[in-house]
């Protein structure tokens, strides 16, 4: 399941981006996102005396604009709907419904005509990947181990995720 940064980092990074799948989750934390900020430059308007707060909220509206009808695109997408539905938020019951479906509504299970799944993140590539490796292969410990036999394991699996990942990530000689 997506986070609520992963999500903003999707909505932003994604900004263009109409094609492909987004999740339930990452719609409705962009959902959340967007009224908080929404809300605290509304306050900031109401007790402030000049027209900055009403230039922030101008702002992030228009900022925020393109990657929303992208994001909504490719949550209709998620169900297998042509991202030009999103004109159906121009019939005004229409526009409840749909909303209501795009926040509810799960994902279609499986690649549809639009993908495979979202999943929510941004593929890793090979040589990520191989940083992460050595992960895998954490020693079991059973439950007769000692604490410090615990720690000096873990203390090992730490170095050697550490030289690992400064020689195939950075690039760095040990």
């Amino acid at each position: 399941m997506i986070g609520p940064l992963q999500a903003i980092e999707n909505f932003y990074f994604r900004y263009f981006q109409f094609s492909g799948r987004a999740t339930r989750a990452e719609y409705n934390w962009i959902g959340l996102y967007s009224f908080v900020v929404s809300a605290f430059l509304f306050m900031l308007a109401l007790t402030g005396s000049d027209e900055s707060a009403l230039l922030a909220i101008g702002v992030f509206c228009l900022v925020n604009l393109i990657p929303g009808w992208a994001l909504t695109c490719r949550r209709f997408h998620d169900f297998n709907w042509s991202g030009f539905a999103i004109f159906l938020f121009m019939i005004p019951v229409a526009s409840l419904v749909v909303s209501i479906m795009l926040m509810f509504r799960g994902s279609d299970r499986g690649e549809n005509s639009y993908g495979p799944p979202s999943g929510g993140t941004h593929k890793l590539t090979e040589r990520q990947m191989g940083a992460y490796a050595a992960l895998v292969n954490v020693p079991s410990v059973n439950n007769q181990a000692s604490a410090s036999t615990w720690d000096t394991r873990e203390e090992a699996r730490r170095q050697e995720v550490h030289d690992y990942y400064r020689k195939h990530v950075l690039g760095q000689q040990s």
